[in-house]
């Protein structure tokens, strides 16, 4: 028998280590901040909550959330995306409906830092009510720009976990995001800014809390991957490996580069081949990873491994 294991067509639960057609990933916000109204050159940067909703004298209060993600794999649909946010703190028990916008400008996360939904003096690129990033670079209209399309809504009323779920338009905002792979997703959260006493505070990245984070449940398109002209014997092993092992792999034709995706599908290493028979000898920490590997013919195979 040949000492070589077909690889198959279809690609393994991504970071799942599932055999579904449908994976899915988190990304945590890599920048959050409040805009706040009645103080307009204030804001949170570094405190650990992002406030949303009217305090008791009318004060707006809109949360700014940013997720990044770097280098992605090939050929990801969005099938449905989510943003769960971890209420933390509420200075007035209410309930409220609470509605997501796409933000169609960047904002800053400076120093400032405080508990109070009133926010504290901004520091250099911090976003307030007035300014993208402050003292710099000014918002077209005041409480950020953004499109009025709701992408999701989501009644609050107590603490814990909270989600915006998909919505078709939620779905394509974050598939034009992953498709350009160059620029942030960017997002807005506000009430309908009619009642007074709906203040919320949601864990920010600083907090010691879960923060706020995107699901998005997809699947990868077979173009490119496993052509016709993809090899006939392909072999990636151990899998599962242990941290102290090294990986093999072995291809009936050159391989030219190995990329390998940790489970935020950020690109942690990447090894450039002319060869059909590698040892990668660089110790990969516990976890989930994605293994591309281009060969010389132009086709790609994708591996999911798992480091014990």
């Amino acid at each position: 028998m040949n000492r070589f294991t077909y690889a198959s067509v279809f690609i393994l639960g991504l970071f799942s280590l599932r055999s579904s057609t449908q994976n899915s990933i988190q990304i945590f916000a890599n920048k959050d901040n409040t805009i706040i109204s009645d103080f307009m050159s204030n804001s949170n940067g570094e405190g650990p909550f992002v406030y949303v909703g009217l305090s008791g004298n009318g004060g707006i209060r809109r949360g700014l959330l940013s997720f990044q993600v770097f280098t992605l794999p090939t050929s990801i649909v969005v099938d449905s995306v989510s943003l769960t946010m971890n209420c933390t703190k509420i200075p007035n028990i209410s309930s409220d409906t609470f509605y997501l916008h796409q933000l169609t400008q960047h904002f800053g996360e400076g120093s400032s830092s405080t508990q109070q939904g009133g926010g504290a003096q901004a520091e250099n690129g911090d976003a307030t009510w007035q300014d993208a990033y402050y003292d710099s670079i000014d918002w077209n209209t005041a409480g950020g720009d953004y499109d009025t399309t709701q992408l999701s809504t989501c009644l609050i009323d107590d603490f814990g976990s909270f989600t915006f779920q998909n919505t078709s338009i939620f779905t394509q905002v974050v598939q034009n995001w992953l498709n350009s792979a160059t620029d942030g997703l960017n997002l807005l959260l506000k009430t309908n800014e009619q009642n007074t006493h709906t203040l919320k505070g949601f864990a920010s990245k600083e907090s010691t809390d879960t923060a706020s984070f995107l699901t998005i449940y997809y699947h990868t398109t077979s173009t490119n991957i496993l052509q016709n002209n993809s090899p006939k014997d392909f072999l990636i092993f151990p899998n599962p490996a242990r941290s102290n092992q090294a990986i093999q792999i072995q291809a009936d034709q050159k391989i030219t580069s190995v990329n390998v995706y940790n489970n935020h599908m950020q690109l942690i290493n990447n090894y450039i081949y002319n060869t059909s028979n590698i040892v990668l000898e660089h110790l990969l920490r516990p976890g989930s990873y994605l293994f591309e590997i281009a060969l010389k013919n132009g086709a790609k195979i994708q591996k999911n491994i798992l480091i014990q």
